[in-house]
């Protein structure tokens, strides 16, 4: 059995069969360090998985929302520094996550709040 987790892809630019996150507004800075991340559904994805990183995209020293059939997270206990946090969401295609498949993923980024 091939693991999802094992199988990251990355994708520099958004594809429209992927979901995108809306909330916060990509680029934004963070309201405070609880913040709820919100993602368009796309038929024919059922899993999601949100990663948090103040190293670089694809990173989850902050956050792994880990497999996720909805389409929110609310993330406690981001840092507050100011400093720049990358997200990457990544979808579950071409199979039911026990099964063949791929996760693929867009970056974003934020700034944390002050």
């Amino acid at each position: 059995m091939r693991r999802p987790w094992s199988i990251y892809a990355d994708s520099t630019y958004p594809e429209p069969n992927l979901g995108q996150l809306t909330l916060p507004s990509p680029g934004s800075t963070l309201p405070d360090s609880s913040v709820r991340f919100t993602w368009s559904p796309v038929a024919g994805i059922s899993y999601y998985d949100l990663h948090l990183s103040t190293v670089g995209p694809g990173g989850a020293d902050v956050y792994s929302s880990g497999t996720v059939r909805g389409n929110s997270v609310t993330v406690n206990g981001i840092p507050a520094r100011g400093a720049t946090i990358y997200a990457k969401l990544y979808s579950w295609v071409n199979g039911a996550v026990e099964s063949w498949g791929d996760w693929k993923g867009v970056d974003y980024t934020y700034t944390e709040a002050p």
